[in-house]
């Protein structure tokens, strides 16, 4: 809301008056000014948050390596006895240079027992080739080290020989290509 403001002064002859209403008034109009450059850079930074939050579309429309995140359920196989995949997704985007790659999740169980290493396929996609092997996080109670088998879709875990029943890994890893089931 804006106000005028109006100094009376009484003075023999009204110039000390107008000079101070003039003076007032500049002033004011200054502030509303900038009053009215805040709001505007206001509602700009509100216009650019709410373009953030729909982000996913609007970023598809203006950058053609952004795909749409549709999570996957991944095929996950594995011929260590039992094995059995309990939550086995990921999503698939392209990075700035145009490279793709998967961001995962997999948890399966296995048949209880001693051994030192499970390796995993996952079907339809390939690792990156150039660069050889890419680490993976894994569940520290049950690995040391996941990785990424180059020019396939296998991922190892090794760990000193322990009774295990499950594995668990995630990352966010290189392929080499558009995986076969991503449409």
């Amino acid at each position: 809301m804006r106000q005028q403001y109006k100094v009376t002064r009484f003075t023999s002859d009204g110039r000390m008056e107008k000079k101070i209403n003039d003076q007032l008034t500049k002033v004011q109009k200054d502030i509303n000014d900038q009053l009215t450059k805040v709001q505007k850079d206001i509602n700009d930074q509100l216009t650019k948050v709410q373009k953030d939050i729909n982000g996913p579309v609007l970023a598809t429309q203006l950058e053609p390596n952004i795909l749409p995140l549709t999570v996957y359920n991944l095929i996950v196989t594995s011929a260590t006895a039992g094995w059995t995949p309990v939550r086995c997704i990921g999503y698939v985007y392209k990075d700035l240079n145009g490279n793709y790659r998967i961001k995962l999740n997999i948890n399966g169980t296995v048949t209880t027992g001693y051994r030192t290493s499970h390796t995993m396929t996952i079907a339809g996609l390939t690792f990156k080739t150039a660069g050889g092997y890419q680490a993976l996080s894994v569940y520290a109670a049950v690995g040391n080290f996941a990785c990424t088998i180059p020019t396939s879709g296998d991922i190892k875990v090794d760990h000193a020989s322990a009774n295990t029943s499950s594995y668990n890994v995630s990352g966010d890893v290189e392929l080499e290509s558009k995986p076969t089931w991503l449409v």
